[in-house]
């Protein structure tokens, strides 16, 4: 883990679902967890029901110095209300990439961001991180060039992104 060269922390164990980690916490095997998933997650709601949850933050130096070297973190904030913590919480977030192979249609990649940006109200009815699908940061992404099918809803929607 990235972050963890920047804290002077080490792993000991690690477990690879938020669900096992939140279970060992349960039953005394771990006493904190990295958990990489976006708040609310399912498994550390379902644990601040039955224990009081407490998150560890990141101080302005240690994120602003791991965004340097890993530019795809960004800072977040965890709000104290998401798991019912005093206060909330400064931590680091990454955005969600979609990728598809150059064989994938046009008309199904483009299907698909329409589908997903045409339906943000739907989404976020379904679930709190539907709020957070934003078009101008989708279309942010510079690491690789776009399918043609990105190219052409991002286009109808007057953004211009880079494809082969």
């Amino acid at each position: 883990m990235t972050f963890l060269k920047f804290t002077g922390l080490t792993l000991r164990k690690t477990l690879s679902r938020p669900r096992d980690s939140v279970e060992a916490l349960q039953d005394g095997k771990i006493d904190a967890a990295f958990i990489v998933a976006g708040a609310p997650t399912t498994a550390v709601t379902s644990l601040a029901t039955t224990k009081k949850v407490y998150l560890v933050g990141f101080d302005d130096e240690h994120v602003l110095n791991l965004i340097a070297e890993s530019p795809y973190y960004s800072m977040n904030v965890i709000k104290k209300d998401v798991y019912g913590t005093d206060e909330d919480t400064v931590t680091v977030a990454v955005g969600a990439v979609v990728i598809a192979l150059d064989d994938v249609s046009e008309t199904d990649v483009y299907n698909f961001l329409y589908g997903i940006f045409e339906n943000v109200d739907e989404i976020t009815a379904a679930h709190a991180k539907g709020a957070e699908l934003n078009l101008n940061f989708a279309a942010s992404y510079t690491a690789v060039p776009y399918h043609k099918g990105a190219v052409k809803y991002f286009g109808e929607k007057g953004i211009k992104v880079a494809g082969k």
